[in-house]
């Protein structure tokens, strides 16, 4: 909410979706449900972010330890018995079941090799989902590499109890090389024992690192992001940033407010599709969480395990900028990935503030303001979509050779290799073979051709002088580069 947490925090959930004023309790009076903690992860690094920054921040002292009802309450755990026999011998583990007991489901090694791993985390997310609505049970999604802010249960029970059956929260990627060394200092991050970290800590420690993903959702930025999932504007005296997102995580899902419960997201997407908008098209009691002050889920990735180009383009700067990000955000909010719940809440502002706003917000607030209404009044034209996919292309070729042939060979060559895709399963050797090549060796050969130290290698192997090369050897890419030499 804009100001203080909690001092408006009724108004500001009516006027965010519908000028609701029952806010009220649930049937039968103000009794607590149980709180399911869902939690999908395998493998040792997300096993270890689980035990060292989303199990530690959950038994901070206002959060697990402050539940109303920890016996019925639960950690639902989706990993595989591998994992979870790793995970009962940690110190952080055994410190937790002082608090809230964990519900483990076990998942087999097959699901890997059948399926990708987003859809396997879907699989998982579906199963826990399930398991919650049986129980009737308060789902709170979380993942392993997230950091929760002190405060933040103590919230969520305090929304059940206002009657509000579904919390958003903002999320965005924040760079763990720069964030997690300075939590480090600040809590020690030492086995058994919690993270305590408040609100206006985790945004400032998140906003001086933000990841390149999130780098490129900056509005002024020079690199805009061809799909703005998220636009963020710089606040006042660099009290923190304004945002307008499409990125919502479902940190409160009131199972027991839901009759039929529809799973069919989780087949062919994620959590953060349309689940929501599936089970709770009609709810009107949906709270979006609008003051960093609220809660906090702080969301920390790698620039090794992910990383995006910050490359520009004369369209993204000077006097054109606006009107080519405008463009951009239109297309996106048309498509048909977003859904009617999306687009009504991507108008609401969220403010992200690392101390008290004392300034005003207002002007910040009133050009976001502007700038979205031009975007999202009208319909994206043919142009719109060629300009997507220019600014695509042009971020896109910023990518070093390196880090292609990195991605290619912990996606391309693993899964050729070691897993045999289905679609080569049971066929002739020279089929599989001909897909090496077509997709993997012949791409990797052009590239090598026509790079720098390629073509000095090839002229040094045959003999020729730099300025005495046989026609048609050269790219038109690289002729074009010797006329300019």
């Amino acid at each position: 909410m804009y100001g203080e947490p909690g001092k408006d925090a009724e108004n500001a959930g009516e006027k965010s979706l519908g000028g609701l004023s029952d806010l009220g309790q649930d049937e039968g009076g103000a009794r607590q449900k149980p709180f399911y903690f869902i939690i999908v992860f395998w493998g040792k690094k997300h096993r270890n972010y689980f035990l060292e920054l989303c199990l530690p921040s959950l038994l901070a002292p206002n959060n697990a330890p402050a539940l109303e009802k920890n016996e019925q309450s639960r950690i639902v755990i989706v990993t595989t018995k591998w994992d979870w026999w790793v995970i009962r011998r940690h110190p952080t583990f055994a410190l937790m079941k002082n608090y809230i007991k964990a519900y483990p489901i076990l998942i087999s090694r097959p699901w890997f090799w059948q399926k990708k791993k987003m859809l396997v985390m879907s699989m998982c997310q579906r199963l826990a989902a399930e398991k919650a609505h049986r129980d009737g049970a308060v789902g709170v999604f979380l993942a392993p590499d997230v950091i929760l802010s002190d405060g933040f249960v103590r919230t969520l029970q305090r929304l059940v109890k206002e009657g509000w059956k579904v919390a958003l929260c903002a999320v965005v990627r924040f760079s763990s090389e720069g964030c997690l060394p300075e939590i480090k200092e600040l809590c020690g991050m030492r086995p058994g024992e919690p993270i305590t970290l408040s609100s206006r800590e985790l945004i400032d420690i998140g906003l001086r690192n933000l990841h390149s993903e999130t780098l490129r959702y900056q509005w002024d930025s020079p690199f805009f992001s061809s799909n703005p999932i998220t636009c963020m504007f710089e606040g006042p005296q660099n009290e923190g940033v304004l945002v307008h997102t499409f990125s919502w995580a479902p940190i409160l899902v009131d199972y027991s407010a839901l009759g039929s419960h529809d799973t069919s997201t989780f087949e062919e997407w994620t959590l953060d599709g349309d689940y929501i908008h599936r089970n709770f098209e009609n709810e009107k009691k949906i709270y979006i969480v609008t003051d960093s002050d609220e809660l906090v889920l702080s969301s920390y990735t790698s620039e090794e395990e992910l990383h995006y180009a910050l490359k520009s383009d004369p369209l993204l700067k000077g006097h054109r900028e606006n009107l080519t990000k405008i463009r951009l955000l239109r297309r996106l909010f048309h498509d048909s990935t977003m859904d009617s719940l999306k687009r009504e809440i991507f108008s609401i502002p969220v403010y992200w503030h690392r101390k008290s706003m004392e300034e005003d917000w207002e002007p910040v607030r009133q050009r976001a303001e502007n700038l979205i209404t031009e975007a999202v009044s009208e319909k994206p034209t043919k142009d719109d979509e060629v300009l997507y996919h220019y600014i695509q292309r042009v971020q896109a070729d910023d990518i070093s050779f390196l880090r292609k042939i990195i991605h290619l060979d912990y996606n391309g060559l693993y899964r050729l290799f070691i897993r045999r895709p289905i679609v080569l399963h049971g066929r002739k050797p020279i089929v599989y073979f001909y897909v090496c090549f077509r997709f993997l060796l012949k791409p990797l050969a052009v590239r090598l051709k026509e790079s720098e130290v390629g073509f000095k290698f090839v002229c040094a192997l045959r003999g020729w002088e730099d300025d005495v090369v046989p026609p048609g050897y050269l790219s038109k890419k690289q002729t074009r580069i010797k006329k300019v030499q």
